[in-house]
């Protein structure tokens, strides 16, 4: 995962390294800075914002991952599938991921083949149930995310003061 690969980039490149994948709190934030990162990009964090285009049965099911993410089955379980693009994306787990084949389907078409044959297929059949159709983009760390946040900019201004809360009292600690 991120914190793995972080390190080894930041030993290999003379570029900044900017780290994305499971950071949505401070947590994050300061371990991808411990590892050597410039910066983070956060994802799911921002998708429960009022500011993204996120969709209400995409906001939904990001509440229940948040809520139970480690539940199996729950709809907030996250898997790697290729069923809705055919490239590997990872999606909260839902109806037309099993109906399709499964998380990672070998038979599923080509980039971009399988995203105007899904589009097609999803608007066909169900378009009264977005949230079992529907890709549900959404990373690992959707659980870690408390509350949906009334303001992307206090989302951000929120985990960048906890984060330097949490280093002062740190360097306190070890004064």
């Amino acid at each position: 995962g991120t914190f793995a690969l972080v390190p080894q980039i930041v030993d290999t490149v003379s570029i900044p390294v900017i780290a994305a994948g499971a950071i949505s709190d401070h947590r994050g934030l300061v371990a991808a800075l411990a590892l050597g990162a410039s910066a983070v990009q956060i994802g799911t964090a921002l998708l429960r914002t009022p500011q993204a285009l996120t969709k209400p049965y995409h906001r939904h099911a990001l509440d229940a991952a948040s809520s139970d993410d480690h539940n199996s089955n729950s709809t907030g379980n996250t898997v790697l599938t290729n069923v809705f693009t055919g490239r590997p994306a990872r999606s909260i787990r839902n109806h037309a991921i099993d109906y399709l084949g499964g998380p990672l389907n070998p038979d599923a078409p080509p980039f971009p083949t399988a995203v105007t044959a899904y589009k097609t297929l999803r608007d066909h059949n169900s378009p009264a149930l977005p949230q079992h159709t529907h890709s549900l983009w959404s990373g690992q760390a959707a659980a870690v995310v408390p509350q949906p946040y009334s303001d992307a900019g206090h989302l951000i201004q929120l985990i960048g003061s906890a984060a330097s809360s949490y280093l002062a009292s740190a360097l306190e600690d070890r004064g």
